[in-house]
């Protein structure tokens, strides 16, 4: 498998003011943001118009699907009852959970923080393979 750590990146980003275009014979990720100079955004476009069926545009996680992921993982890999309970009272409410959630980890367990974060990548990387075979991109 080709590695598809900027695919993941690019899916996973936070910023609001960029997109992220695939391209689907080598796989590059290019990223256009506002701040962007005019040459770099239009040899972009022309790319894209010059290829259309060779570029894709990758379409940003959504944030609800990261809640869901926190709450599966409190409900299938946390065994300690009290720690469930505190991570359940930490994202009680979606705005701001992520942050309350990973404070509490690494206030309570390091290591569990850790296996947050790979249990994270995991589902992921899950979700972008997905992306790619549903639009017949081979890695």
């Amino acid at each position: 498998m080709k590695d598809i750590t900027p695919i993941k990146e690019a899916f996973s980003s936070t910023h609001r003011d960029r997109i992220y275009i695939l391209d689907k014979n080598t796989l590059k990720v290019f990223e256009v943001s506002d701040e962007d100079d005019e040459d770099y955004k239009l040899e972009i476009a022309a790319k894209v118009q010059k290829s259309p069926d060779r570029y894709i545009p990758i379409p940003k996680r959504q944030g609800h699907q990261s809640f869901e992921d926190m709450r599966t993982f409190i409900n299938t890999k946390i065994s300690n009852k009290g720690l469930q309970e505190k991570l359940r009272r930490a994202i009680s409410t979606e705005k701001g959970a992520f942050s309350r959630f990973k404070d509490t980890l690494s206030v309570e367990d390091q290591a569990i923080l850790r296996e947050w974060y790979d249990y994270l990548e995991e589902c992921i990387e899950e979700e972008v393979i997905q992306w790619l075979r549903e639009n017949y991109i081979n890695i």
